[in-house]
């Protein structure tokens, strides 16, 4: 939007979610560590749950995309006061659809942005 608009990261306000929750978005090492070397900040993205309960989302490896969100936001300028995490897993609320809790060949969600003036 900067580049091609010429919008300034300070009018920016942004709305976080619906989106796979922590709890839900369990992953694997690999995706950890191409987290990692992507440079997002690991102490605050990821947590480990200890053993991994297969065939569930309990134990192993989980990611915070919605503050990994945060954090890009914040990295090229927004203002933490104008960015609203809405808290609600799309995994765990059944009115939004699931890839990872209903298949991948489940429906979709609508995602939007409005550019204004």
């Amino acid at each position: 939007m900067a580049v091609h608009f010429g919008t300034d990261p300070r009018d920016v306000y942004a709305l976080i979610g619906p989106g796979i929750g922590p709890d839900a978005f369990q992953v694997g090492e690999e995706v950890a560590e191409r987290f990692s070397g992507e440079g997002f900040p690991m102490s605050q993205i990821l947590r480990d749950d200890g053993p991994r309960v297969p065939g569930t989302m309990q134990g192993g490896l989980h990611i915070d995309l919605w503050e990994a969100n945060r954090w890009l936001l914040e990295c090229v300028g927004v203002p933490a006061s104008r960015i609203t995490v809405v808290g609600i897993s799309s995994y765990a609320d059944p009115r939004f659809w699931s890839a990872r809790r209903d298949s991948p060949d489940c429906g979709r969600t609508v995602t939007a942005i409005r550019l204004i003036g």
